[in-house]
């Protein structure tokens, strides 16, 4: 499953770029349909596996951070503005630690599985 996790990775990244070019009307763009199979199947993974990487300081630093931004919402003029905003550091939470955890070694990284 790691294995599959990982080449998914691999699209989405790939089609972050592109990200408006590949509208899919009512699912989103075409990296956020993937990241969310990825974000699954590396889930699953995950529970099959019985843990993940141990996180840093870093990550609940950026966690914080992020968290902070979302407590905007309580003064924000466009709240829905600063919830969609929230939504999308979320994301890039989860996205920030599925790479951390996949991408687990400099190997992996140039030679791939």
């Amino acid at each position: 499953m790691r294995k599959i996790a990982y080449w998914f990775s691999l699209l989405m990244i790939f089609l972050i770029p592109w990200e408006s070019m590949f509208e899919l009307p009512g699912l989103g763009t075409a990296s956020q349909l993937i990241g969310m199979v990825v974000l699954g199947i590396w889930a699953f993974s995950v529970t099959r596996r019985g843990g993940m990487h141990k996180l840093t300081i870093f990550h609940a630093s950026v966690a914080l951070f992020f968290l902070w931004n979302l407590t905007s919402i309580l003064w924000s003029f466009d709240q829905e503005a600063s919830f969609e905003r929230g939504i999308a550091h979320l994301r890039l939470f989860g996205m920030m630690v599925l790479i951390w955890d996949l991408y687990d070694s400099s190997a992996l990284m140039l030679n791939g599985f």
